[in-house]
């Protein structure tokens, strides 16, 4: 997985990372690790909803001052538009 970097603390412009978890019905579970820094993983864990295409919940980053915050994301159609 790519994305921006938006720590600031390296000089990179994106971030490479791995994901691994679970889905269980509707729990979502996953640790995003960091492969093109030195950030400790970041736990996520939430609820799918809207059909599959929504997951909503709270990621946790940092032990034993452990931080936290909340996250949505949406799946974009993958539908091709009629010709």
């Amino acid at each position: 997985m790519l994305e921006p970097n938006t720590f600031v603390l390296d000089d990179l412009e994106e971030l490479e990372s791995e994901l691994r978890g679970h889905i269980a019905e509707t729990e979502v579970v996953f640790l995003k690790t960091y492969r093109t820094s030195v950030h400790e993983p970041v736990y996520f864990e939430g609820e799918m909803t809207d059909q599959g295409r929504k997951i909503i919940g709270r990621w946790y980053y940092g032990w034993p001052d452990e931080i936290s915050g909340r996250f949505e994301m949406t799946r974009k159609s993958l539908d091709k538009p009629a010709d």
